[in-house]
């Protein structure tokens, strides 16, 4: 909507910058087109980057246009549109101040109101977009998009029974309101009510099947509780809709990698490389798919490029001491595990690592004492994998007994 709603405005200057002798002409078609591309209540939600023209567009929005006629209408739409090219820019108090300048220009209309309540949301004052989107509510026959950022921002705030009467306001209007079902969901997430979760999302796709956050987040939680087919064909709707979607791309590659579809997992870690080659996951999640269908250099290639792009990732230096175990570089491996335990103290997974490689390389008191750090800060949850370090703590014991004996 934001990139769509800029190419309009920079075409509609254009023409305006071409009209030097019939100024209020050109700007009266202006505001018709301005105002018709900012009729979309949503319109600051996709805002992306803006290009050297664009920043063009809002200066000569600032000096010419705002200087010349009385029409009410063509100047809120003038401030709408810059304050769109602000807020595309990052500064969101100036775009907000814009978007004020222009309801006080035409009251009684909901958009300005609207959208400056969303600058401020984006300026992550959340107080403030609160009680404009209760503005830009009284101003609207059925606030939908209004409740909803209200909803968010309120979440944003801590007040999440708040947040859950808005989404339930918006059910009760309308109850095959997709964005509502999704935000519930995520309520009922953070609350650790998952079955209620799954339902709400659920819910949110069958009413709106191109919904791909809620595919998205349906087929994270179905993931978490180890529903690793369930979340994949969620991850494939997903990517239907939005199939250059990196974070999905990722995430429908782990379900692969969980599923043993090695060749379906790397497709989607490559994919979503694509689109940000500095992506961590994707390289680690490509590696682990070479690394199972047993190209262990290959494996390697991936897990050095995660390195190269990011040398403080503990994770990537703990993967490539798996691939180096395998190979049989078992004293490289030991080193990478230990490096990575030197960025982040607290990684179980490295520490469990540590000490399989330092039995295997006869240092016993060193692995004892990795698998006792292991076994004392691991979570309850894992349980079965506690229970396996005590045992092997348990034989290591008893075989140093022997060998005193």
């Amino acid at each position: 909507m934001g990139e769509k709603v800029l190419y309009l405005l920079a075409r509609a200057l254009a023409r305006l910058a071409g009209a030097v002798d019939r100024p209020r002409l050109a700007a009266a078609r202006f505001a018709r087109e301005a105002t018709a591309a900012l009729d979309g209540q949503a319109l600051l939600h996709d805002i992306g980057g803006l290009t050297r023209q664009q920043e063009a567009l809002r200066d000569r929005l600032e000096t010419p246009l705002l200087c010349q006629g009385d029409d009410a209408t063509m100047l809120a739409a003038a401030e709408m549109g810059r304050g769109a090219c602000l807020a595309g820019m990052g500064d969101y108090e100036e775009a907000a101040a814009c978007m004020e300048r222009a309801s006080r220009l035409v009251p009684g209309d909901a958009r300005p109101v609207f959208n400056r309540a969303f600058c401020l949301e984006l300026a992550e004052e959340y107080e403030m977009a609160v009680r404009g989107y209760e503005e830009a509510a009284r101003l609207v026959h059925e606030p939908r998009w209004e409740e909803l950022r209200r909803g968010l921002c309120l979440v944003r705030l801590g007040r999440t029974e708040e947040a859950a009467r808005c989404f339930d306001g918006m059910l009760r209007r309308d109850p095959g309101d997709d964005e509502a079902w999704l935000e519930r969901g995520r309520l009922f997430h953070a609350r650790g009510e998952d079955d209620m979760a799954l339902e709400c999302y659920g819910k949110a796709v069958r009413a709106n099947p191109e919904n791909a956050e809620a595919w998205r987040c349906r087929g994270s939680l179905l993931a978490a509780v180890g529903r690793t087919g369930e979340a994949a064909e969620c991850y494939r709707h997903a990517l239907r809709t939005v199939p250059r979607d990196p974070e999905v791309l990722e995430a429908a590659g782990e379900s692969y990698l969980a599923e043993g579809d090695h060749r379906e997992a790397e497709a989607c870690f490559s994919r979503a490389l694509e689109e940000g080659p500095d992506r961590l996951a994707s390289w680690l999640g490509l590696a682990m798919c070479r690394e199972g269908r047993g190209n262990l250099e290959g494996a390697l290639e991936c897990v050095e490029e995660a390195i190269a792009r990011n040398s403080r990732a503990a994770e990537a230096w703990n993967e490539k001491g798996n691939i180096l175990s395998l190979i049989g570089a078992t004293e490289r491996a030991r080193d990478c595990y230990l490096r990575a335990l030197e960025l982040e103290e607290a990684f179980l997974e490295a520490w469990f690592n540590l000490a399989k490689v330092q039995e295997e390389l006869g240092n016993r008191a060193a692995a004892a004492a990795a698998l006792q750090r292991y076994r004392e800060h691991a979570p309850p949850q894992w349980d079965c994998e506690k229970d396996e370090a005590e045992k092997t703590l348990d034989e290591w014991q008893a075989g140093a007994e022997r060998v005193e004996a």
